[in-house]
């Protein structure tokens, strides 16, 4: 979370809010608020390069990261973007290709906007 932070310090009001409605980090539940960061800042162009390395931190996630990572960013990311079809279209082309190959796992997406 370190890392997703500071790659991209627009994440770090929702990890504060998260953590004042909680008391503490509930990492799948806080994934799904960044999915939905994602999918908002997806088509707004001054946030496209916070979208890029909160993608490429994922990337990295899932290359790298512990099997603890990659199912939260599997289970709480690419799950939470099932019926995302306008948000997963904007995100796909901004994704690596192992983010690219678990959100089309788990969307069951297919070129032409199938979600």
């Amino acid at each position: 979370m370190e890392e997703l932070l500071r790659r991209v310090p627009e994440l770090k009001p929702l990890y504060d809010e998260h953590l004042r409605d909680n008391q503490l980090l509930l990492p799948h539940l806080l994934m799904a608020n960044i999915t939905r960061f994602a999918i908002g800042a997806g088509d707004l162009a001054p946030r496209t390069e916070s979208t890029r390395a909160l993608l490429g931190c994922l990337e990295a996630g899932l290359s790298d990261g512990n099997d603890e990572v990659k199912e939260l960013i599997g289970v709480s990311f690419a799950e939470n973007l099932i019926g995302e079809v306008e948000g997963l279209e904007r995100l796909r082309p901004l994704m690596g290709s192992i983010l690219r190959t678990e959100v089309d796992r788990f969307c069951g997406y297919a070129e032409g906007g199938e979600v």
